[in-house]
């Protein structure tokens, strides 16, 4: 089985933050609220926000850290999945998104773009599951 698939769009709700994993690939956490609003009689009203922490590595991660800020207008579509983690003795799981993608929302924002050279890219891929440090990820994925 493969991970379940995500679009979503929603505003920034803090600034990207970049870390490191120990052997060096970049990786930046962010989280947007989406929230659905209605029309009513009087105008326009927001829905309850659904927050979502999304997952992007390498020159994704680099990019997003670069490009985006709390606020903006994003469309992120990546792979939805659960980890576990210890905090203070107890082990807690956390769903998130393994972003493919992520750009502005053009609807609600313009941009000027400013393209990355790819081949002065040390990346061989920017998918995160085919890393060598990821095999143990996905040992227990069947091939496709």
């Amino acid at each position: 089985m493969s991970l379940p698939r995500i679009t979503a769009t929603g505003n920034l709700t803090r600034d990207p933050d970049i870390g490191f994993t120990p052997s060096g690939v970049a990786r930046a956490n962010l989280s947007i609220a989406c929230n659905a609003a209605r029309k009513t009689d009087t105008g326009w009203e927001a829905g309850e926000p659904t927050y979502l922490n999304i997952t992007a590595w390498r020159t994704l991660a680099d990019n997003v850290t670069e490009s985006l800020r709390k606020g903006d207008a994003v469309t992120g579509t990546g792979r939805l999945r659960t980890r576990k983690y210890e905090k203070d003795g107890e082990t807690k799981s956390i769903t998130e998104v393994d972003a493919d993608s992520i750009a502005f929302d053009l609807k609600r924002c313009s941009v000027t773009v400013h393209r990355v050279d790819r081949k002065a890219s040390p990346d061989v891929s920017d998918d995160p599951w085919t890393t060598p440090e990821a095999h143990d990820r996905v040992a227990d994925i069947p091939p496709f």
